[in-house]
């Protein structure tokens, strides 16, 4: 798990249940009412109805459902951080979640799993760890540049990527080259 494999930089705004965020070529917008990913580099827009269940273009949600595995938890103190070490069942897919908080601002500052290999590779190879590899992996999440931007709520406006033209959706100029696929059926 110490060998670091691959390193991503990405940037999460959040207004109230609305949130956009970007990590290198993908990025999600979630209003109200939809779910938005763009995948930049297939020049993909998928497309689904917002939904309180879990999704996987919603990193909330999917801890939400990974913390309800869990057996046993502590929390220690460190300066003006909280650190709340979380463990799993023996097999689990993930093993360990550290969460460290800082508990002046309420800011999150890190994340750590510690994580079956396999949930980290591609279809063709989702069931197998590579030679070389071990079976738990590493993957670690800091975040930091925190700043309180005025509220502009034309950043989660589905508008600025697509519109309906009757049952069609159509994208905006800005992503002509894009192809839209709806995941919700009935959208």
């Amino acid at each position: 798990p110490g060998t670091l494999l691959d390193s991503l930089k990405g940037k999460i705004e959040i207004s109230g249940e609305n949130y956009r965020s970007t990590l290198d070529n993908t990025e999600t917008i979630r209003n109200a009412k939809y779910s938005i990913v763009l995948f930049k580099e297939d020049k993909l827009m998928y497309l689904a109805a917002n939904s309180k269940s879990a999704s996987p273009a919603d990193p909330l949600e999917t801890l939400n459902t990974l913390l309800k595995g869990a057996t046993n938890s502590t929390f220690s103190y460190q300066k003006r951080n909280t650190i709340i070490n979380v463990l799993f069942p023996a097999g689990a897919n993930c093993k360990q979640l550290s969460i460290t908080i800082d508990t002046v601002s309420h800011r999150l500052l890190s994340m750590q799993y510690i994580l079956k290999t396999t949930l980290l590779m591609g279809d063709e190879m989702k069931n197998e760890v590579p030679e070389g590899y071990e079976e738990y992996a590493q993957v670690k999440a800091s975040f930091y540049n925190y700043k309180d931007i005025p509220v502009n709520s034309s950043r989660f406006d589905e508008k600025a990527f697509f519109y309906k033209d009757g049952d069609a959706f159509k994208v905006m100029p800005e992503y002509e080259d894009y192809t839209i696929f709806v995941g919700t059926p009935g959208l």
